[in-house]
């Protein structure tokens, strides 16, 4: 009887033991697929900021300075022209974010594709996950102006969001910065 107990006691102190672990594997894995997650979906802001205000810093290069470069200024959507890739000829540039039913394949309800158009061809999807898109536009005293010629300074708030959730919450990222193209200054 006392050799039973000992197996019954041994047992349960095993399964106690072996729950914890699982547990804490459970914990591990779950904390490794949010730093994933995170790491991924900020990876994702960082370049698309980057692309963004690489061509928004070329804005007028290269145009005849008599002419409005910013050809659209709303809140959502940029257009404008400059010779963005350096060949002598001047590029029409256009970003936007597309609508959410674009993206019924994820699992994000919120998460739109972004958009670059270059000439008028066909529209380029840089980057899904995208919750947020915002420009706004300043003159040279820092006031918001919807004046295109009065333009000096743009304002992006970018966010971006995983597009798988981790229980039922989305990993989201969000930058914001203030663009100064050198050929919009006075």
């Amino acid at each position: 009887m006392s050799t039973l107990l000992d197996i019954i006691g041994a047992f349960i102190a095993g399964s106690v033991l072996l729950l914890a672990l699982i547990g804490t594997n459970a914990n591990l894995i779950e904390s490794n697929y949010r730093s994933n997650l995170m790491l991924v979906t900020e990876q994702n802001v960082v370049d698309i900021s980057r692309m963004i205000e690489q061509d928004i810093r070329k804005i007028g290069f290269g145009v005849d300075s008599l002419i409005t470069s910013i050809t659209t200024a709303d809140s959502d959507r940029i257009s404008f022209i400059a010779d963005i890739d350096n060949n002598g000829m001047v590029d029409s540039v256009l970003y936007y974010t597309g609508d959410v039913s674009e993206l019924d394949y994820t699992d994000n309800p919120d998460d739109r594709v972004l958009y670059r158009v270059i000439n008028g061809q066909t529209p380029l999807a840089i980057s899904a996950g995208i919750t947020k898109l915002h420009f706004s536009y300043y003159d040279s005293t820092g006031s918001e102006t919807s004046v295109l010629k009065n333009i000096r300074n743009i304002g992006i708030e970018l966010e971006v969001e995983s597009i798988v959730p981790l229980r039922n919450d989305y990993i989201k990222t969000y930058i914001r910065k203030k663009i100064v193209p050198r050929n919009l200054l006075e």
